[in-house]
């Protein structure tokens, strides 16, 4: 379902800032809607969604948002389960899914 949703974000040229001959970079991203209810998946205490962005990297930038208020959301956990999946994980009692939005940047030196 998340592996849809991958977008390129740019493929602009950066200077490393190393002097000397210096060097490129690109950045890439992924963006991706959730809702409240059946993407969520329960495990003991907590609810989770692993998405799948397939950006290939850990240095990642995630951000969160949350679909009705535009707020980011600061009871969620984040983890990376491998350089392809990101796991946002929230309490199940109390019940805190929501629906909202991922964004996940990544930068390949």
């Amino acid at each position: 379902m998340y592996d849809s949703g991958r977008i390129l974000i740019s493929e602009a040229k950066l200077k490393d800032g190393s002097g000397g001959t210096g060097g490129t970079s690109s950045i890439s991203g992924y963006s991706d809607t959730f809702n409240a209810t059946t993407d969520w998946t329960l495990s003991g205490d907590y609810y989770y969604i692993d998405v799948v962005h397939n950006l290939n990297s850990y240095n990642n930038v995630i951000e969160l948002w949350d679909g009705t208020t535009t707020a980011v959301q600061s009871f969620a956990t984040i983890s990376m389960q491998d350089i392809n999946t990101v796991r946002i994980s929230v309490l199940s009692d109390p019940d805190e899914r929501f629906a909202g939005r991922i964004v996940i940047i990544t930068l390949r030196v």
